[in-house]
């Protein structure tokens, strides 16, 4: 887990982030009809990776897009919570793409689960995001 400040106009947040790597598949369950994976998650937003495009004639996909719905994965759990997505960075890495979204809309339910699981991952890391240096 690792803590990082975003800017949010004037307001700055502190999030901490919990490594995941995870695999989600495309389809339309996940939301996008390429497959990408999770390289960390916290309450507000996910990074993720996935094989940039080649063909940009053959349509954009759902993360080519601002806003998409996609796939949140809680791997110990074994499911999938959904979420409206929207785009914030992109970076390039040869034939990767590394993308940042930040979470717009998420059901009560959802959001419950994803503050449930995110603050039990907080305990297993006994408190290791607040250690001071």
């Amino acid at each position: 887990m690792s803590a990082i400040s975003i800017s949010e106009g004037s307001e700055r947040r502190d999030d901490a982030r919990h490594v995941i790597g995870s695999f989600v598949a495309p389809g339309a369950e996940a939301g996008a009809l390429e497959g990408f994976m999770v390289v960390d998650l916290s309450r507000h937003g996910m990074s993720l990776l996935r094989v940039r495009p080649k063909d940009r004639q053959a349509g954009e996909q759902g993360l080519d897009h601002r806003f998409s719905w996609l796939a949140v994965p809680l791997p110990e759990r074994g499911r999938n919570l959904c979420a409206l997505a929207e785009v914030v960075h992109r970076r390039k890495y040869g034939p990767l793409e590394w993308v940042g979204v930040r979470f717009e809309q998420m059901s009560a339910a959802d959001r419950a689960l994803l503050d449930d699981y995110l603050s039990e991952r907080d305990e297993l890391s006994f408190g290791a995001g607040r250690v001071r240096l």
